[in-house]
């Protein structure tokens, strides 16, 4: 049984979820386990005022890429929720829920724990040797997310100058008539 036809929506995903999250069901494929998981809390904090709400405004998909497991890419597709502020003189009016912070950080598209390795491997190996291990313990990162690490603590690499080719502009910097 290979592709879509092997998939298995058993129970064994709740293992492979990191705390916090509530798994609904796990799909399998022979290159990937995709876990399907939301919060398990009832309501959620507005950041601006406080007040917890339960009112659920909308839903979205948010992907995260987990440890792999037994050879296997996982993906965790997180349902998030939208709240709308239960305080009317709030100037937030529709936040999004938080997940907790052992599972990722806001806007991360990797897992607490994932990240946590790609931090150690950064900082022992560098870049490309640092991708070189990662792709052959099936770790989904590059040189470039391994590079920021060296050194202990991450930074911001600066961001390249436009060439001539990107610009449209000549050799000496000023425009080309054509």
């Amino acid at each position: 049984m290979e592709g879509a036809a092997a998939m298995g929506t058993d129970g064994c995903g709740r293992e492979v979820a990191p705390p916090g999250l509530v798994v609904d069901r796990v799909e399998r494929t022979a290159e990937s386990v995709r876990v399907f998981a939301r919060s398990g809390m009832a309501g959620a904090a507005c950041p601006s005022c406080g007040v917890v709400s339960r009112v659920v405004r909308s839903r979205y998909g948010r992907r995260l890429a987990d440890l792999p497991a037994h050879g296997r890419h996982v993906v965790i597709s997180v349902e998030v929720r939208r709240f709308r502020c239960a305080e009317r003189e709030c100037a937030r009016r529709i936040f999004a829920e938080r997940l907790e912070p052992s599972v990722a950080g806001s806007f991360a598209r990797r897992t607490e724990r994932l990240d946590g390795l790609v931090r150690h491997l950064g900082r022992a190996l560098g870049g490309r040797p640092g991708q070189r291990m990662a792709r052959r313990l099936s770790l989904p990162v590059s040189k470039d997310t391994c590079a920021p690490f060296v050194g202990g603590r991450r930074y911001r690499m600066k961001p390249r100058r436009s060439s001539a080719w990107t610009t449209g502009r000549g050799a000496r910097g000023t425009a080309t008539a054509r």
